[in-house]
């Protein structure tokens, strides 16, 4: 192998490695952003569940002090 092609080669395996680990990182990321985003949502759901529960609950008590 010629110099300049071996210089060629070494550099372009160092750039892949670098690269890489830029594509690693990206994927990390998104995994744990979809994380981040699926722990709100359920505690979104969790607060519009138990508002739900307290309007229901408010509901009642209104209709029962009507009735008495």
């Amino acid at each position: 192998m010629h110099t300049v092609t071996k210089v060629f080669v070494i550099l372009n395996l160092v750039v892949c490695l670098i690269l890489s680990q830029y594509v690693w990182v990206s994927l990390a990321g998104n995994v744990q952003w979809r994380e981040k985003y699926e722990n709100e949502h359920n505690a979104r759901q969790n607060d519009k569940s138990s508002l739900e529960t307290a309007y229901n609950d408010l509901l009642a008590a209104r209709a029962s002090n009507e009735h008495s």
